[in-house]
């Protein structure tokens, strides 16, 4: 009786005159998400009006199981406030599907977010046709600051277009067309104050979940959109690709992965070595995000991962002494923390402005923070620690030693705000894994990476001193010490099999750890 009910209602409204095309259809959901119904905006039928505009049926229409009708869940689907979609096809008119914009920013006059388009009409439509028309809610924004970017895959170079007060064009050699399944950058500049929540609305079919990206490209920022309906927790979106991953930017948090405890081993607790660490958001991805993944080797193939799980829900902190302003872009600075110092939260200044700040927990060894930096390559950063007690409140600390993404040695220098990478890694101390020539070990080598039964190490020592490699695997555990002995000067090769105890080592990701008189270097080696 209630199917039935169901589909006369529906019939009765899909067929009602009054009801005009680009209607806002709302599926409403009970916890086990598998009440169905309808909720459509018209002011002649049965229901109740809410304050945000929407239509609600009345509470004496039934729900009936979803599992009654069958449909594909991945046609026509329509988005709703509480992250679900409808699996009802819609007939005679076309849902739209509001995407919520980040508001409007009163100190600059925008509206920037870091976005993606995963339903389309087509499978290659043009800017205009996405954004154009009343598709951006309000559309009262400006010409010539209103922006949209993307990377393209494999590139170390930006497109964009550039609202011409009338569409977004079409011009050559600029960024016309729209992919789902990537990531984009969209500034909206509005002359004054909305005053409203600002909406792109999308139409069209949700991209099917298994779709997959072909290839992210190592050593490059690979703007990726997240078109899955379920909000995750970055790490179970992700899957086993994390694994091959060096940092994740997403617009309100991120993550980087460091390879070795800060200072050495034996001066942190067991378990801070190698892994991810992330500043103090929730690290979740919704529909309709965009992240940047970075890292160290090919991704072939990449495809969103659906857990199961749960989005990470925690208490989040935000600093209290130090406030900055968000930019579209920033740059992520990892920040190695003495164990024998405490300070409650760390900011970055630029020319004696804060442009980024993190709080520091207890037991913390890291604390990553968002630095939006101008680009002015005559300005340098600096940090300053603060501690809350009445005898150090504040300490500034000018100098400091650093580490950018793609290099294995720290070097005592400042970071300029002009400069160019992935992220950064910075000690206030001075750590053990300094510049070769620091440390006597120079050009290390591993070939063939992956490797398969056998592995070469070759480096040079600039000094004599007693050398000891070590394989070591992701738990920090040693699996073998092949060499452990005094060396002369000049260049060395070791060829090995991959033993263990006499068993191959299994398939995974290892680090090649050579030290000399105390002072280590690293390489990551994957064993396939």
């Amino acid at each position: 009786m209630q199917r039935i009910l169901l589909i006369i209602s529906f019939m009765f409204l899909t067929v009602w005159p009054g009801i005009a095309q680009h209607q806002r259809v709302i599926r409403i959901f009970k916890q086990t998400d598998t009440c169905i119904a309808l909720q459509i905006m018209h002011q002649t039928l049965p229901f109740s009006v809410s304050e945000a505009g929407f239509l609600y049926l009345m509470d004496d229409f039934k729900c009936i199981e979803a599992e009654m009708i069958t449909l594909n869940p991945y046609q026509n689907k329509i988005y709703l406030p509480n992250g679900a979609h409808s699996n009802i096809s819609v007939v005679d008119f076309e849902a739209d599907e509001p995407l919520l914009l980040k508001p409007y920013d009163g100190e600059s006059g925008e509206s920037f977010t870091w976005l993606s388009f995963p339903r389309l009409r087509t499978s290659n439509p043009t800017v205009n046709e996405v954004l154009g028309g009343d598709n951006i809610e309000p559309n009262t924004y400006q010409r010539d600051d209103s922006k949209l970017k993307n990377k393209p895959l494999g590139s170390n170079g930006v497109i964009e277009n550039i609202y011409n007060g009338t569409e977004w064009p079409s011009l050559e050699q600029d960024l016309t067309h729209i992919n789902a399944t990537l990531g984009y950058k969209l500034t909206l500049k509005y002359g004054s104050d909305p005053n409203q929540n600002i909406k792109l609305f999308l139409h069209g079919s949700v991209i099917d979940p298994a779709t997959t990206i072909p290839q992210l490209y190592k050593d490059k920022e690979n703007w990726v959109g997240y078109w899955l309906y379920q909000t995750q927790n970055i790490f179970d979106a992700l899957g086993s690709t994390a694994d091959h991953l060096t940092s994740i930017k997403h617009q309100d948090w991120t993550c980087l992965y460091t390879e070795w405890p800060p200072f050495g081993p034996g001066s942190t607790p067991p378990g801070t070595g190698p892994k991810w660490y992330c500043d103090s958001k929730n690290r979740n991805i919704r529909y309709g995000d965009m992240v940047i993944l970075s890292g160290d080797e090919n991704i072939y193939n990449f495809q969103w991962n659906i857990n199961g799980m749960p989005p990470e829900v925690r208490e989040e902190s935000a600093p209290e002494h130090y406030s900055y302003e968000e930019q579209p872009d920033y740059t992520p600075v990892m920040v190695l923390l003495d164990s024998s110092d405490n300070p409650q939260e760390i900011g970055v200044f630029e020319n004696d402005s804060c442009i980024g700040a993190n709080t520091v927990a207890t037991g913390d060894s890291a604390v990553v923070i968002r630095s939006y930096m101008t680009g002015n390559s005559t300005d340098s950063l600096t940090f300053e620690m603060y501690y809350g007690s009445k005898s150090i409140q504040r300490k500034q600390v000018p100098d400091y030693y650093v580490r950018t993404d793609g290099q294995y040695f720290f070097e005592k220098r400042k970071i300029s705000a002009g400069e160019k990478a992935a992220f950064f890694v910075v000690s206030f101390r001075k750590p053990e894994n300094l510049k070769p020539e620091e440390t006597g070990i120079e050009a290390l080598q591993i070939w063939p990476n992956p490797a398969a039964n056998n592995l070469n190490i070759g480096f040079t020592l600039s000094k004599p001193g007693f050398v000891t490699i070590e394989i070591i695997n992701m738990e920090g555990k040693t699996v073998a010490r092949p060499v452990n002995s005094h060396m002369q000067p000049g260049k060395h090769t070791l060829s090995l099999t991959l033993q263990d105890a006499g068993q191959k080592l299994i398939k995974g990701l290892y680090l090649i750890k050579v030290t000399c008189n105390g002072k280590p270097a690293l390489k990551k080696v994957v064993v396939e």
